[in-house]
């Protein structure tokens, strides 16, 4: 992780998470279009060719949706993608966003330790 990207608990692009040796499985990602978060899933496996297996979740209950394959080189667009730490880390910076755009009603930490809690 860059110093840029310490506090904020994410790799940007699956290259930045695989040269820190961390296990990729089961991490939770963000896929961004135009800077913000556009789709929400986690890593499930990886193929023979190099794609990436997402299951990913509803933004509604965060129930799981559907399964998708993304490229290997979509995985590695910084602009893309970004995979989280921990599920705390990936709650946070959802309602980082919301409250960004006023969408969130009170606090950020409020918020991550409800879906904490409702995930559990």
């Amino acid at each position: 992780m860059s110093k840029k990207q310490w506090g904020h608990g994410y790799y940007n692009g699956v290259e930045d998470a695989l040269k820190s040796g961390t296990p990729l499985a089961d991490k939770p990602i963000y896929f961004l279009k135009d800077g913000r978060i556009h789709n929400q899933g986690s890593i499930i496996g990886v193929n023979e060719t190099g794609d990436y297996l997402i299951q990913r979740y509803s933004f509604i209950d965060g129930g799981s949706t559907d399964i998708i394959m993304v490229l290997k080189s979509d995985m590695a667009d910084v602009n893309k993608v970004r995979i989280y730490v921990n599920d705390y880390q990936w709650h946070k910076a959802y309602f980082e966003e919301m409250q960004r755009a006023g969408r969130l009603k009170g606090s950020v930490e409020e918020a991550v330790q409800y879906a904490l809690r409702r995930a559990a």
